[in-house]
Formats: C-alpha cells, sequence, structure tokens
C-alpha cells in the first residue's frame, strides 16, 4: 500500500513568556509525505519548507514505540 499525506504547521518560540505574540512571530511550514507499507514496517519520504525558505527531507522506517 502507498499514502499520500499533505501538512501544515505553525509555531514558535519565546524567551519571554509574558511578551505579546504577533502574527509575525510565528513560522509556519507546509509539507507532503509518501509512505509504503513493508514488512519492517511503514518507510515515509517527506518534504517541508518554512516561511523563510529553509526547506528540509525527512525519511522514516519503521514503528514509533
Amino acid at each position: 500500500d502507498t499514502f499520500f499525506s499533505l501538512r501544515y504547521d505553525i509555531g514558535g518560540i519565546w524567551k519571554n513568556p509574558d511578551l505579546i505574540m504577533k502574527g509575525d512571530d510565528f513560522l509556519h511550514g507546509i509539507g507532503g509525505i509518501v509512505g509504503i507499507k513493508t514488512i519492517l514496517g511503514p518507510v515515509l519520504f517527506g518534504y517541508g519548507r518554512l516561511s523563510e525558505g529553509r526547506g528540509v527531507l525527512y525519511l522514516s522506517l519503521g514503528y514509533n514505540f
């Protein structure tokens, strides 16, 4: 079996939690994953890109414990 997934993430980190947060303080990310079922567990290949332009490649094999 093969499956596809899309994702959208938003988040941020602040040194001082009492600060007022604005929309510009958050990073946004979008990505996609292709997964294949194998006898060793799922094999996942993914790619994501942050709003600041940095890209990340993901590879995962097996189950999470």
